[in-house]
């Protein structure tokens, strides 16, 4: 785990822990804006990819994803960017693979049953 964790090119930021469709509601100002909900797992031990992964996850259908997973991840991407990830720290080829490699291991994880309060960046050193 350490050795996961300690690796230079892990990227660490905000994740929210449990992101999908039913975490959103829309604003009430009128701005259409999003608000998420629900921040019990939130934290600054994981990695981005993980939401984006659990986000893909969530819709379940995979004629509802898998057309659109690129544009996906791309618009996560510029959000990031906007929400003041730097670009070069966090390349979009970066996201990509962490997206591979995180994001699986955080569904696999919680698909056998491992809590959700457990750090993300820990899967990947449980099953390698």
């Amino acid at each position: 785990m350490q050795t996961e964790l300690a690796k230079p090119d892990y990227f660490w930021g905000l994740t929210h822990g449990d992101f999908h469709p039913g975490q959103l509601m829309i604003a009430q100002d009128g701005s259409g804006d999003l608000v998420a909900l629900d921040w019990e797992f939130a934290g600054i031990y994981g990695n981005p990819a993980i939401d984006l992964a659990t986000w893909n996850w969530s819709v379940t259908a995979e004629y509802m994803v898998e057309p659109f997973e690129d544009e996906i991840m791309r618009t996560y991407y510029l959000a990031l960017i906007d929400g003041g990830v730097n670009p070069i720290e966090y390349p979009f080829e970066k996201l990509i693979s962490d997206y591979r490699t995180y994001g699986f291991a955080q569904i696999v994880a919680r698909f056998i049953g491992f809590s959700a309060a457990v750090p993300a960046e820990i899967y990947p050193a449980i099953f390698s």
